[in-house]
């Protein structure tokens, strides 16, 4: 029964009826479920509750976001393995990234690729970090404040190194405490604040806030303040592209990857925020400065802006400098933390501006507490005035010659325009240089520029300098190379140049009788394919052959001496072996008579010899070479010139097509000739008019003279004052057949003669400049002169030490390797280590005429010119030793003049333009290489040293190169101790 609702003052009670199951069907009624919507009501409190209380928590914890984030970075890593791979993702933007060359990375490797590199090993990247690299997300990894190019020595001794910002805080405590308090209150207030060791870097809560509501409110971009935390700053101006956010969705991903980074070694992210800091100040931007460049971090700033080293930023803002003191250092450093949002146009273009907002920010500091009151009056009274004229240098550039050659090898193997940009590259360097050897080596040579340095080294005497020559005057070049499995490694390389460039690889000298070994080379190189080529034959057919050939005769007129001789010795001698032909080859005798004119070159020359008494006698090529006589080898050049014209494939054979006569051959060659000369004729007649001044250059101030060329560039330059002069080449093509007309209906024989030899020399050279380039020459053409074999041509000393290995080697030609190893991005997600791939080598002579020139070298030291390199061990090392280093080489002395005429056609004297002396050498098995003095300029007219000056300066060399060539350096000390006692 139900019972009334009682009266007491008690709330009444009523009792739920209860009703039988079924009931309501029974009755007709329907009975109805609670609504979808009341649920959700009544659960809506309790879940916003908890929601609430769990962002809450998570706001001031992290926790969530410590697991979460860790546990994602935990996955994204890249490791190092052998190998080259394709598992892995470079960025495609961001300063940081192109500045350390991280982005151009797959370029750079390519390129080196083809250029006979090969990767040793490469980071891999783990399949999830290819994913968030996918999303545009840059690795997360501990990336590096300070890098730059470094090269290493043979020993992995430093040899050059850039690091960029040059200026650093090694540790968050090296910051004076007044500017990490500054910075923080600025820029990220509760980076470091007291909480939970989880915290995110990357979120500031409250802040995120009020720069969204600022942002939703519309306030101009100019009052809004930043919503990014320093960790999200450091992303966005090292890895998005110009270091600026472009939309909400590149804020978002900065915040990811900031967030990514920061629990990359865990959920605690204490270490990560303090150095998040110490990453701020030492790598923010603040604009490029005249003179020096990018300006990176706070301490650079200072250095760069305001001339404030570390040392007085340390001690000024010490709590025992003067309050002035104090103050002028806080106020430089804030004015860097409010020009970074807009650095260019506060340092450089408006510094007044500069200095309204550091007040302000410095007013703000004080209200605030961060900085006491008198120390923001002091601050205010010294306002900050950034240095507008160009900074002094902050480094001094490289005096290392060796470095800055390697430095400048590096731009075009790696693709870089500037070392600029080279030096800011996180690449490590293994060069070949012996880093000890080559301050040894640089050091004497330096001592040799100084009266007492060369006197000292016996510099001084016959065939060397006399008493009043300036040591100063004589540059000195040095290079040395060492045969190595696959290469010649560069083991020193030095010069006394007082600048970048490079006597060793730039400079393009007379180097004398150098000129020689080349010629002798290709000699026996000649007689070699001359006795396979006749191989074959049988001994009968060998013996018939034509007269030999006079000296008055024409180039062409009859076989060629070389082919004649091989001809003879064949048939004389049945199936010599090619050491016997080379030998008697060396043995073949020519005049050194300097009576003989030659038609050489376009022009009747003579040549004399060094010694006099050599005049009357006729030496045989291998004592010609010994001692250096320059006469036979003019003749030796002369019959190596008649084989290439004609000897079997020479030009004449090229020339014929299937045999023409003769009147057309040399209608062919005189042709050819008045082609090139008058084109010659046409440059001239055309630079000399176009060198008028403009109201003139259509009508010289006098008529061209008779000669019909120059009336015709007259003419067409009149009606094409603007054209190119390969036009005007084109276009005088029948005036310079019609110039020279009288050239083929002459009847002087001779003077048709001397053109159609002139024509056959230049073709001579051409195959002879080939044979040359094989055997390393450098340059793209030869004078076509047989002055060549005397060193008309010029050389490089690398390039004759280059020759010099390919003789040592059996002939054999090994790559000239500076670099042995190349490693970009070291301890990165990028890091990349190259190394040259072995190279075969190239047959440039065959072993027997290798050994042949061999021989000769060691004798030119023997018993020839260079024997003052004699011995050049004994004494330095036990004699069983130095015995295995026998020294081989070639002397030569250039005299660089240029013949002058006067006005009437006489002869003036020539202008002197250079004096070499070097010592082309090998040392041992495994080195060689040049030495050279040089006294460049007109000056070189008042000294009269020969080759002797480089081999006794080569004799100084010695006692430091003995550590290098004997392969061992424990007897360093005990040869410095002999050759103090030598000097």
């Amino acid at each position: 029964m139900q019972q009334r609702p009682s009266t007491t003052p008690e709330a009444p009670r009523a009792e739920i009826p209860t009703f039988p199951e079924g009931s309501f069907s029974r009755l007709g009624i329907r009975r109805r479920s609670p609504h979808p919507r009341s649920r959700w009501r009544v659960l809506a409190f309790p879940l916003v509750t908890l929601l609430a209380l769990a962002s809450y928590t998570e706001m001031r914890s992290a926790a969530a976001e410590a697991w979460l984030f860790s546990q994602l970075a935990s996955h994204l890593r890249a490791r190092l393995a052998p190998g080259p791979t394709r598992q892995v993702r470079y960025p495609r933007w961001g300063p940081y990234d192109a500045r350390l060359g991280y982005r151009a990375l797959p370029e750079r490797l390519a390129r080196l690729r083809s250029r006979g590199y090969r990767v040793l090993a490469q980071a891999r990247f783990s399949p999830a970090l290819l994913q968030t690299t996918a999303w545009g997300l840059p690795p997360p990894y501990s990336e590096k404040r300070r890098a730059g190019l470094r090269i290493l020595g043979q020993r992995a001794e430093p040899l050059f190194e850039r690091r960029f910002p040059q200026s650093a805080f090694a540790r968050l405590a090296d910051v004076p405490a007044p500017l990490v308090s500054a910075l923080l209150f600025l820029e990220n207030r509760e980076l470091l604040g007291p909480g939970s060791p989880w915290r995110n870097p990357a979120l500031e809560w409250d802040r995120l806030a009020y720069a969204v509501g600022i942002g939703v409110a519309g306030v101009g971009p100019g009052h809004r303040p930043g919503g990014s935390t320093l960790a999200t700053q450091l992303q966005k101006y090292r890895h998005w592209p110009e270091g600026r956010t472009r939309s909400p969705l590149d804020k978002l991903h900065q915040m990811l990857a900031a967030s990514l980074a920061g629990y990359r070694s865990g959920p605690n992210t204490l270490t990560a925020r303090r150095q998040i800091v110490l990453d701020y100040l030492d790598s923010v931007p603040l604009a490029a400065a005249p003179g020096f460049g990018e300006v990176h971090g706070v301490l650079e700033g200072l250095r760069v802006w305001y001339g404030t080293s570390q040392a007085t930023l340390r001690t000024g803002l010490g709590p025992q400098a003067p309050l002035a003191e104090r103050g002028r250092l806080l106020a430089q450093a804030v004015s860097l933390m409010v020009a970074q949002r807009r650095p260019s146009a506060l340092l450089l273009n408006d510094p007044a501006a500069l200095q309204r907002a550091t007040d302000r920010t410095l007013q703000h500091l004080a209200q605030a507490g961060v900085i006491p009151a008198a120390l923001c009056q002091a601050a205010r009274a010294h306002p900050p005035r950034p240095r507008s004229a160009r900074p002094e240098a902050l480094f001094s550039p490289t005096r290392d010659k060796a470095a800055q050659s390697l430095r400048l090898d590096l731009l075009p193997l790696l693709g870089v325009s500037r070392l600029y940009d080279l030096d800011r590259l996180d690449l490590e360097v293994a060069a070949t240089l012996d880093t000890h050897t080559q301050h040894q080596v640089e050091e004497t040579l330096s001592a040799l520029t100084t009266p007492a340095g060369a006197r000292a080294a016996g510099l001084y005497g016959r065939h060397l300098l006399h008493p009043g020559d300036d040591p100063a005057r004589v540059l000195y070049s040095f290079v040395l190379l060492e045969r190595n499995e696959g290469s010649n490694a560069v083991r020193v390389e030095a010069d006394t140049f007082p600048g970048p460039f490079s006597v060793d690889r730039q400079a393009k000298l007379d180097l004398g009788s150098t000129a020689k070994l080349r010629t002798l080379a290709l000699y026996l190189q000649v007689v070699a394919d001359l006795r396979k080529r006749f191989a074959s034959l049988p001994p009968g057919s060998l013996a018939t052959q034509k007269g030999p050939v006079s000296a008055s005769e024409p180039l062409w007129a009859t076989e060629d001496p070389l082919t004649s001789f091989v001809r003879h010795e064949m048939a004389a001698h049945p199936k010599p072996s090619l050491p016997e032909l080379l030998d008697a080859a060396l043995e073949r005798r020519y005049s050194a008579s300097p009576r003989e004119r030659f038609w050489t070159g376009g022009a009747w020359q003579r040549f004399s010899n060094f010694d006099a008494r050599d005049d009357v006698r006729t030496l045989s090529v291998r004592e010609a070479f010994r001692r250096s006589v320059n006469l036979p080898f003019i003749r030796v050049m002369r019959d190596l010139v008649r084989h290439e014209i004609a000897g079997p494939g020479g030009v004449l054979e090229a020339l014929s097509h299937e045999g023409p006569d003769a009147d057309a051959l040399d209608r062919q060659l005189l042709a050819r000739f008045a082609a090139r000369e008058g084109a010659t004729y046409v440059r001239r007649f055309a630079a000399r008019l176009r060198r008028a001044r403009p109201d003139r250059a259509q009508a010289p101030r006098r008529p061209p003279s008779a000669n019909p060329l120059e009336r015709f560039v007259a003419g067409w330059l009149r009606r094409h004052p603007r054209a190119m002069t390969a036009a005007l080449l084109h276009a005088s093509e029948g005036a310079r057949l019609k110039a020279y007309a009288w050239l083929f209906r002459t009847r002087h024989r001779d003077a048709k003669e001397r053109r159609i030899q002139e024509e056959l020399e230049r073709a001579a050279f051409r195959r002879i400049h080939k044979r040359w380039a094989r055997l390393g020459y450098p340059f793209p053409t030869l004078v076509p002169s047989l002055a060549t074999a005397i060193g008309a041509s010029a050389d490089r000393p690398l390039a004759l030490a280059e020759l010099l290995g390919v003789i040592q080697n059996d002939g054999r030609q090994l790559p000239t390797r500076r670099v042995r190893r190349l490693h970009f991005a070291a301890q990165t997600p990028y890091d990349v280590l190259l190394a040259p791939r072995p190279a075969p080598a190239l047959p440039w002579l065959r072993p027997q005429v290798a050994r042949a020139l061999r021989r000769e070298l060691l004798a030119v030291v023997e018993t020839g010119t260079g024997r003052r390199a004699a011995g050049l061990f004994a004494g330095l090392l036990p004699e069983a030793q130095a015995a295995r280093l026998p020294v081989g080489g070639k002397t030569g002395t250039g005299d660089l003049r240029y013949p002058r005429h006067g006005p009437a056609g006489q002869s003036l004297p020539a202008r002197v333009a250079g004096r070499t002396a070097t010592f082309a050498f090998f040392l041992g098995e495994r080195h060689f290489g040049v030495l050279t003095a040089y006294v460049p300029g007109p000056v070189a007219a008042g000294y009269h040293f020969t080759s002797a000056l480089a081999t006794q300066a080569l004799r100084t060399l010695a006692p430091r190169l003995v550590p290098l060539v004997a392969g061992t350096r424990a007897a360093a000390t005990t040869i410095a101790s002999t050759s103090a006692q030598r000097d």
